[in-house]
């Protein structure tokens, strides 16, 4: 949902960049929701990090990716989107 909310603030901020100038309030947007994606995602990633080797609900963590498919996050994904 994020990224179809990003494509089209970037989608109007073009058909209106002949009114608002290069740097629009759409394109700042788009670029700050991408910018705090990526930080969230990373900061996600470093916990999913510590986390192998801790008890959880009595199940060992193996990998990384195991803690964030069980906290329902999807910041391993390869497009980073």
């Amino acid at each position: 949902m994020t990224q179809e909310i990003i494509d089209a603030l970037r989608e109007v901020a073009s058909e209106f960049r002949h009114k608002l100038g290069d740097e629009n309030l759409m394109t700042v947007a788009a670029d700050e929701i991408e910018s705090l994606r990526r930080e969230r995602d990373e900061a996600r990633r470093e916990l999913c990090e510590f986390a192998v080797g801790w008890q959880r609900a009595g199940m060992r963590v193996q990998h990384p990716q195991q803690y964030a498919q069980e906290r329902g996050w999807d910041c391993f994904k390869e497009d980073g989107k």
